[in-house]
């Protein structure tokens, strides 16, 4: 899974229309990894001392950065663990993702830089405490 993002009210994931919130998909893969994503925001919001759109981390294949708030109608979510490569321009950003994947976003390279160095953050985190 690379992408879940919210278009026109709808979720997809990787371009396929899934029939549920983003936000209980999320936590649908929280809990598969016996946990919950409220648990998971409070402490991500701990260790980056952030509070909004933190990673939000489900397991050793699943980094979530998110770009909006995953309840609002234009939110996006990029799986961390599977970005190959990126470009990042003024107010748009080109992914490159493992299996291929290439897609672009209206996302700042502001807002861009502080996800990446929050997910930097949460996954050498993650790697001390495993």
């Amino acid at each position: 899974m690379n992408v879940i993002e919210k278009i026109n009210g709808y979720v997809y994931v990787d371009n396929s229309k899934i029939d549920k919130s983003m936000y209980s998909y999320i936590n649908d893969l929280a809990i598969k990894n016996f946990k919950n994503i409220k648990s998971i925001i409070k402490s991500t919001k701990r260790i980056t001392k952030k509070t909004r759109l933190n990673p939000i981390y489900i397991s050793k294949d699943i980094l979530l950065i998110p770009f909006y708030d995953i309840r609002s109608e234009d939110a996006i979510c990029i799986n961390y663990y599977n970005i190959k490569g990126m470009t990042i321009n003024a107010f748009n950003t080109t992914i490159c993702f493992n299996d291929g994947m290439i897609r672009s976003f209206s996302i700042s390279s502001y807002k861009m830089q502080n996800s990446i160095k929050k997910a930097i953050l949460i996954d050498e985190y993650i790697t001390l405490i495993d």
